[in-house]
């Protein structure tokens, strides 16, 4: 009998509610001993919420080997690896702690793949997706442009961007300047215009306060060529976004066509000409 009750007694330290019940052992001595389901070593049918943790102000550690693995901090940190937060991390909710051994991450969800970033939408939700690479145009060699006076002209070039904030570098060199008097402060303006059609020039909206259009000024030399530079940084909200590069010229220019000069042909005629838009972020 003292067997059956000391086993029974050591069957009920294992458990984790804290309903009792007053048993009398042989010597007339009163115990309390927890009746309620315990948490089983390998699974239990609870047929309704049940909670596992602390009711007091301390974390919950879980270790395997002997060993803390992981904690669940009272501040709600999942932390693996480690049993304080890491530095600079107070307000992150899951850390980990892989000392010097890279890949302590690993996500799986059918989008990863080699050199991919993870991303998140509007909801935070994240997926692996491919970079950008930095879309580009190089002018071809041996072709011209003719320029209309104050009228924009579609350059035959364009960028299709993704979302995302872009810098785009221009530079063109031009040719056939004629002011329209001799003096010294004739000058010509290039203007570049970022149009969302090819076929009609309609400012894009990609561009903040109306700036789909630069103007470069340079003073004209009599029939020399000159080299425009521009610089763009645009924001694109949209999944996918073409625009279209148009060019105009202003100023005191009232003879000969001035063009678009990418060269002859030669070795150095695709550096006359570049359209290059790079990726920030």
């Amino acid at each position: 009998m003292k067997k059956l009750l000391l086993s029974f007694l050591l069957t009920q330290c294992m458990l984790v509610s804290a309903q009792t019940e007053t048993l009398v052992t042989p010597n007339g001595k009163k115990v309390k001993v927890n009746i309620t389901p315990q948490w089983e070593l390998n699974g239990n049918t609870n047929n309704e919420l049940k909670k596992l943790g602390t009711k007091d102000a301390f974390d919950l550690p879980v270790i395997t080997n002997d060993t803390e693995k992981m904690r669940i901090t009272t501040d709600g940190q999942v932390l693996i690896n480690t049993d304080k937060s890491l530095n600079g991390g107070n307000n992150a909710k899951l850390q980990i702690n892989n000392g010097t051994t890279n890949g302590a991450l690993q996500i799986v969800d059918g989008t990863q793949g080699e050199g991919r970033i993870l991303t998140s939408d509007a909801n935070g939700v994240a997926t692996w997706v491919a970079p950008i690479a930095a879309a580009s145009f190089m002018a071809p060699p041996g072709v011209q442009m003719d320029l209309v006076y104050d009228h924009f002209t579609y350059s035959g070039r364009s960028l299709t961007l993704g979302k995302g904030s872009w810098i785009i570098y221009l530079t063109d060199r031009t040719g056939n300047w004629t002011p329209s008097t001799a003096n010294e402060f004739n000058y010509g303006e290039l203007v570049a215009g970022w149009s969302s059609s090819s076929t009609v020039f309609t400012p894009s909206s990609i561009f903040a306060n109306a700036g789909h259009s630069c103007v470069s000024t340079q003073i004209i030399p009599q029939n020399k060529f000159l080299n425009f530079n521009y610089v763009f940084v645009v924001n694109v909200t949209k999944p996918v976004d073409t625009i279209y590069l148009w060019y105009q010229i202003l100023g005191n220019v009232t003879t000969n066509i001035p063009f678009i000069y990418n060269g002859n042909g030669d070795s150095f005629s695709t550096a006359y000409g570049s359209l290059i838009a790079q990726k920030l972020y």
